[in-house]
């Protein structure tokens, strides 16, 4: 199996991660806030990569600021999204925060020169017209929310393009652990002064999800995007992360009975066909 074909299929495992969180999410979101979460996911990445590779992390200049680099794009992601969802609906948040894809190629021209193939420009749009289709946004105005999410789609783009520049000359497993720490260092002060402080309220169920997703859609699945996506374009890379919301579809369907309409599925197989041929050699 070649190195391409071996990223893709270590992505879309990262995807598949990402995606789970969905369901979990539906079933703990009233029992914690979502920015102190944030930062509880984070530290137990960051705990969990020291663990198993304490005797390889680097500490020298370079791995620290391309870490807190990184760690600001997913911050601002992060706390924008959920600033947002307070003045727009989950539906256009999804759509919206998914339009990352559009800007990648912008910020890996930006930092990387990376230029757009003619298919990928064609599988971009096929991607939007899929997540269209999956989310069903409403049709209404834009207003604080929506923008706010729309830098939050910028944020994860220039992550994704940033992760793309770094990993070539840098040592993954260092810039995943500070990557992580980072994070949790800057949510953690942001939740404790706009957060509701309902972490504290989770049950020994609730606990055992909150470590799963610290340890496998989090620690595993960014330290195999900084690993294997270095093998991939940034806009190859982003079309698998695309497939984020048909695992969270799909997986919900099969533990909470989550159904989508025709058209739904409709999406979803058009966000494969785009990943299929964004990622064609």
């Amino acid at each position: 199996m070649g190195s391409k074909a071996s990223a893709v299929i270590a992505l879309l495992t990262a995807t598949f991660f990402w995606g789970s969180t969905f369901p979990i999410m539906k079933v703990i979101v009233t029992s914690l806030d979502p920015i102190l979460f944030t930062s509880l996911r984070f530290i137990i990445a960051t705990a969990t990569l020291f663990l198993i590779f304490r005797g390889r992390i680097k500490r020298d200049r370079a791995h620290i600021s391309a870490g807190l680099i990184l760690a600001l794009t997913l911050v601002l992601g992060h706390v924008t999204q959920i600033i947002g969802l307070k003045y727009t609906t989950p539906t256009k948040s999804a759509f919206i925060t998914a339009m990352y894809v559009v800007f990648v190629p912008l910020a890996g021209y930006l930092l990387v020169h990376e230029k757009v193939s003619s298919h990928q420009i064609l599988s971009l749009a096929i991607a939007v017209l899929g997540l269209y289709l999956m989310t069903s946004p409403e049709s209404t105005r834009m207003n604080l929310g929506d923008v706010l999410t729309l830098l939050c789609a910028v944020a994860f783009a220039f992550q994704i393009a940033l992760v793309h520049r770094y990993s070539k000359i840098l040592d993954p497993v260092s810039l995943t652990l500070w990557e992580t720490l980072f994070t949790f260092t800057l949510t953690f002060p942001i939740g404790l002064m706009i957060g509701s402080h309902t972490l504290y309220n989770l049950g020994a169920f609730s606990l055992l999800f909150v470590f799963y997703i610290g340890v496998f859609p989090t620690a595993l699945s960014f330290f195999i995007q900084m690993t294997y996506q270095r093998a991939l374009s940034a806009v190859s890379a982003s079309l698998i992360y695309a497939t984020e919301p048909l695992f969270g579809h799909a997986l919900s369907y099969v533990f909470l009975g989550d159904k989508m309409p025709l058209m739904g599925y409709l999406g979803a197989i058009l966000i494969v066909l785009a990943m299929i041929i964004g990622n064609k050699s």
